[in-house]
């Protein structure tokens, strides 16, 4: 609907007519696009292969009912099975949309040029450490996977992988501070992007921090070469974080099925 309105009303104002900047529009796309990409790879893609799945297990199922002469009509029990575990997709979805989200907001806080405020980052990693806690399936990249009979220690694995991800984090935080200094780090524009991997550790741990880090880091350095620096200026590292983590979030699972 906001897009709608602006485009009913061309970019202005209906009771004062002064002109709307094309980035709400712009943004209120961007995120329902990301909305319905998250919700493809992690509830509607998901659902499709496990029906598939429980598809296939229904007639393996019905061609044994048949030799063995029981009757028909009766529904599988694979199908009951499935009925319960549509709810397993929605935590996962729920599980990115509050990483990617304060990210999102982060880049454009960065690209204007202010400093980002700990409660966007500390927040949203504390709630994501706790639906970790409750459902710990959300990591796709455990720092360890418990036995099923250690019941006292499943509760441990997301705590260790949050834990391991935030220092990840840390450590990357502190050495860009010991070789470049917090004033150079604000200048290049990693101070606030080192910021946003806390959060981005407390997710998915330390492997996504390594990897959307070092794209980040390399970034700020690309966009400080004369040649660059003056087209690439406005797109800050932590938008390039934000978009590495919303790639990573979309494709991680395939990565860890193999497809």
């Amino acid at each position: 609907m906001p897009i709608v309105g602006w485009l009913w009303l061309r970019g202005h104002c209906r009771d004062c007519g002064v002109a709307i900047s094309a980035r709400y529009p712009l943004l209120e796309l961007a995120v329902g696009l990301m909305f319905l990409a998250l919700g493809w790879t992690d509830w509607v893609r998901p659902q499709q292969a496990s029906m598939s799945v429980v598809a296939d297990q229904a007639i393996v199922q019905n061609a044994a009912q048949n030799r063995a002469g029981e009757g028909a009509g009766n529904v599988p029990e694979a199908v009951l099975l499935s009925t319960s575990t549509t709810e397993i997709y929605t935590w996962p979805l729920a599980y990115h949309l509050l990483l990617v989200c304060p990210l999102l907001a982060a880049a454009l806080i960065d690209i204007d040029g202010n400093r980002l405020p700990r409660q966007l980052i500390t927040w949203p990693a504390a709630a994501g450490i706790l639906i970790a806690m409750f459902w710990p399936p959300v990591q796709v990249f455990p720092l360890f996977r418990p036995p099923p009979a250690a019941v006292d220690s499943i509760n441990l694995s997301p705590l260790a992988t949050s834990f391991a991800g935030m220092l990840a984090a840390v450590v990357i935080r502190l050495a860009i501070q010991r070789f470049l200094s917090v004033a150079r780090a604000r200048e290049m524009g990693l101070w606030n992007c080192t910021l946003a991997l806390y959060a981005v550790g407390a997710f998915l741990g330390w492997q996504a921090v390594l990897l959307i880090a070092g794209l980040a880091i390399a970034w700020s350095f690309i966009r400080e070469l004369p040649a660059w620096k003056t087209a690439l200026i406005h797109i800050p590292p932590t938008a390039v974080a934000f978009m590495a983590t919303l790639i990573w979030c979309l494709t991680e699972r395939n990565l860890i099925a193999g497809g």
